[in-house]
């Protein structure tokens, strides 16, 4: 069996109900990329460039989910974990830090 055939199993048989993720990539293909694939399984993204751009968006809307590249233009996506980590109600974000390198 191919990796990719369990995960199909794995994922056929629990329900994931959708959630609204907040997704930070500066870069744009990545970030087009990034979104598409989170959408096709049901979730709504809101994707932003920035941690600055991040920020607008969290004042504006809760977000369970975030999806935060670890370098990023300005503000970095590990010094914006660690703020909202250490915000009110922080502990119950879940916060998924990535790189490409």
């Amino acid at each position: 069996m191919l990796a990719h055939d369990s995960a199909e199993g794995f994922a056929g048989r629990f329900f994931f109900p959708e959630m609204r993720i907040l997704l930070v990539e500066d870069h744009p293909e990545s970030r087009r990329t990034l979104q598409r694939l989170i959408e096709r399984r049901g979730h709504e993204v809101v994707a932003v460039g920035s941690a600055e751009e991040a920020e607008l968006e969290l004042r504006k809307q809760p977000f369970p989910f975030l999806i935060l590249d670890w370098m990023l233009p300005g503000k970095s996506g590990v010094e914006l974990c660690q703020e909202l980590r250490t915000a009110p109600k922080g502990e119950e974000l879940f916060i998924l830090l990535v790189t490409a390198a």
